[in-house]
């Protein structure tokens, strides 16, 4: 990972970090920086959202009846820790801008996704003859998708990639999933804390993030090329959540 005084020097001054630099002010100390907000986010000119010009995908974010715009390059895509990797998963969520970077990510890493229909039915009928071994998906496509699962023949590992999870999403995951995994994520953060879904589940940092567990958690992701995030303010309360203490403070 950067060295994250170095990356607040290289923010604070790189020529379209206003956002930063206007947050800052004169605080480069990292323990006393203010957060950073999905408001932040929406404030700042697209221009200013995007470090590199390095190809990738441009995602659109919603929040509430807005949209924004944020860019993400294949290198960010790539350091993504969205769990253990399926030879040919099915990629499953309501979103297509999130199905279409899970999607990017699993074919970059040498495997052959199935970017699914929305319609669960369909969507199983699909892995059937796609011959799918795993399933990559958001909760709620996940809840969707459960009465098709024996169908479709998935059951090695399932990979729930989301912002929150519930007792009932657990216990549907342990009647049918011989492995699964949680990925607390954001669509602007990408994953932030992985947990396999065992008897006690504990989340550990993703590889590259800084995790803090605050009012709410609060991510540093230093080594993002398009858009570094740091102290960004999740607005996801860590009380749910039980992680392990290496790498959260």
């Amino acid at each position: 990972m950067t060295d994250i005084k170095a990356r607040i020097q290289t923010l604070a001054s790189h020529p379209e970090a206003d956002t930063y630099r206007l947050l800052w002010g004169s605080t480069h100390a990292f323990e006393a920086l203010p957060t950073l907000s999905r408001a932040n986010l929406i404030r700042t000119p697209f221009a200013q959202r995007c470090f590199s010009a390095a190809p990738g995908q441009t995602k659109i974010i919603e929040e509430g009846s807005l949209e924004f715009l944020l860019p993400r390059t294949y290198a960010d895509i790539d350091s993504e820790d969205f769990g253990p990797l399926p030879n040919r998963p099915l990629v499953l969520f309501r979103n297509g801008h999130e199905g279409v970077e899970k999607s990017i990510w699993c074919y970059r890493k040498g495997a052959l996704p199935l970017l699914a229909e929305r319609n669960p039915e369909i969507a199983a009928l699909q892995a059937q003859s796609y011959n799918t071994d795993g399933l990559i998906a958001d909760a709620e496509s996940f809840i969707a998708f459960m009465p098709y699962i024996q169908h479709a023949g998935i059951s090695p590992h399932i990979t729930i990639i989301d912002s929150s999870f519930t007792a009932d999403l657990m216990e549907a995951l342990r009647s049918v999933a011989l492995e699964a995994t949680l990925v607390l994520a954001l669509p602007e953060t990408g994953s932030i804390t992985t947990a396999a879904v065992t008897s006690s589940i504990t989340f550990t940092p993703s590889i590259g993030c800084i995790v803090e567990q605050r009012e709410h958690i609060v991510v540093t992701k230093p080594d993002l090329e398009a858009f570094p995030l740091v102290r960004y303010d999740t607005g996801i309360s860590p009380d749910t959540f039980r992680f392990a203490l290496q790498g959260v403070s």
